[in-house]
């Protein structure tokens, strides 16, 4: 007999965070606003706390928070051009394991090459003042 173990509350708010981080800080240093939203009616990396809370095991759940993670730390860190290639193998890796797990994840690490330069609304405000 095998036993599962239901994800923590802590594990639903750790891959919550990491869904908003990515719209929040990510894509707005790579996309305009108006693909940003699409994204958002799309649904793209994204998951609701109702789906969350009926979605998996603690498996599972390590396995999303992990590729998340991962696909963070690959589009922050400026990659070389000898490690590309293996950079770009770890992210379509970790975006199959997303799409897997029935996060729907579209991107190519070529998407985040080229930085926006523009203003957006989805990034979080420097300042109360901002705000």
């Amino acid at each position: 007999m095998k036993v599962l173990i239901a994800s923590t509350e802590e594990q639903e708010a750790e891959i919550l965070d990491l869904l908003d981080y990515m719209y929040e800080e990510i894509f707005p240093q790579f996309f305009s606003d108006v693909e940003i939203e699409k994204f958002r009616g799309e649904h793209f990396l994204h998951m609701s706390r109702e789906e969350l809370s009926y979605y998996g095991t603690r498996k599972e759940y390590f396995m999303i928070l992990s590729s998340l993670q991962t696909i963070i730390s690959i589009i922050e860190s400026k990659q070389k051009e000898k490690q590309y290639e293996y950079y770009r193998n770890l992210f379509l890796q970790n975006v199959g394991i997303l799409e897997e797990n029935g996060i729907t994840c579209p991107f190519e690490l070529d998407h985040f090459l080229i930085k926006n330069t523009d203003i957006s609304r989805f990034g979080k405000a420097a300042n109360v003042y901002l705000a």
